[in-house]
């Protein structure tokens, strides 16, 4: 057993076990909603299955699916050169896109809020955990990546963002957002090379780390998509 403390995840021969103290039962809920939506779809990028998720002695735990793939950073910086470095770069984009392309067109359930999906896992909660947890991960929110509320709509949202945006300097020029009326969709807050499993054989990407899988109006996809820090230079 391979055991990474630090990210509080432990390494089974068959499966993956991460524990936290908050919004793993979210994240279970946004997998397995994942899961279920992208099975047996052709071409599909891979979800690992959620085994057990629950809450026991004040943690939580998430059980997984192990897929012992490298992610698409340990595979590209495996390169023999520059040359082939450049080559599994591009491939690894390409192949990301594609399996992005399938979770941007996956239908949000009904009446989904903005953060986590929040399902029969989730609501294993007290009303009062529930009611901090499972808040929307994106950098548009900041350093932490995670959102200051969990907004019940997209128009919730954008009166909040217009809100913060009356402080900017009074020079500034008037700025406001416009996404009450955007469609929801699941939206990858984190789009890096350490947050995909790929297959050196076939370029099947494997999607992880859904903490950073989101409901979001669909500009989001967009602002994911166009970072000002590109992160696949590696």
């Amino acid at each position: 057993m391979e055991n990474c403390i630090g990210h509080r995840v432990h390494f089974l021969d068959r499966h993956v076990v991460k524990f936290n103290e908050t919004d793993l039962l979210h994240e279970g809920d946004t997998q397995t909603f994942v899961y279920t939506a992208l099975e047996g779809l052709s071409g599909a990028p891979h979800v690992p299955e959620v085994c057990a998720c629950f809450e026991w002695s004040g943690m939580q735990y998430l059980v997984m699916e192990r897929v012992n793939l490298p992610t698409v950073e340990t595979w590209i910086a495996g390169a023999a050169d520059a040359h082939e470095k450049h080559d599994r770069t591009n491939q690894a984009c390409k192949a990301v896109s594609e399996a992005l392309r399938y979770l941007f067109a996956v239908s949000v359930p009904a009446n989904s809020c903005i953060g986590l999906i929040e399902g029969n896992f989730a609501r294993q909660q007290s009303a009062q955990v529930l009611a901090r947890s499972g808040y929307a991960q994106h950098f548009f929110f900041g350093v932490d990546f995670t959102a200051p509320h969990r907004y019940a709509s997209a128009h919730a949202l954008e009166l909040h963002v217009n809100k913060a945006l009356t402080y900017r300097p009074r020079r500034s020029l008037p700025l406001t957002v416009e996404i009450s009326d955007e469609r929801l969709v699941l939206v990858h807050g984190d789009i890096k090379p350490c947050n995909f499993l790929i297959d050196p054989s076939t370029l099947h990407v494997t999607l992880i780390d859904f903490g950073g899988i989101s409901v979001l109006p669909a500009s989001f996809i967009s602002l994911s998509l166009h970072a000002r820090t590109d992160r696949w230079h590696i």
